[in-house]
């Protein structure tokens, strides 16, 4: 299992931005006809839950809970394309505006 998420990161890492995490949804979801419905409730859980617990550790100082709360969005892509599609475009945006603020 740590192989696989190992080899998934290193994946995730040589996508070129803007497609990475359609590219994760499309990897996570090839050759499964059709995904259970308890699988998805599963996950969707997990990321909500890694959300919230991003928002609460936020509020601690010093700690970096919006790591958390990335993760639990990326999760949630894995079972939503339409999700996966906006991480990708908001991923361009946000390098986009990290590179203008780094100039300046």
């Amino acid at each position: 299992m740590l192989d696989r998420l190992r080899k998934e990161l290193k994946a995730f890492k040589g996508d070129r931005p803007g497609a990475r995490f359609t590219n994760l949804h499309r990897r996570q979801n090839a050759g499964t006809k059709r995904k259970g419905i308890l699988t998805t409730a599963i996950v969707l859980v997990m990321g909500l839950a890694l959300i919230v617990l991003g928002l609460l550790l936020g509020l601690v100082p010093g700690v970096p809970g919006i790591i958390l709360g990335i993760l639990g969005v990326a999760l949630i892509a894995t079972q939503f394309k339409f999700l996966a599609h906006a991480l990708d475009r908001w991923e361009v945006r946000l390098r986009r505006l990290f590179r203008r603020l780094r100039r300046s």
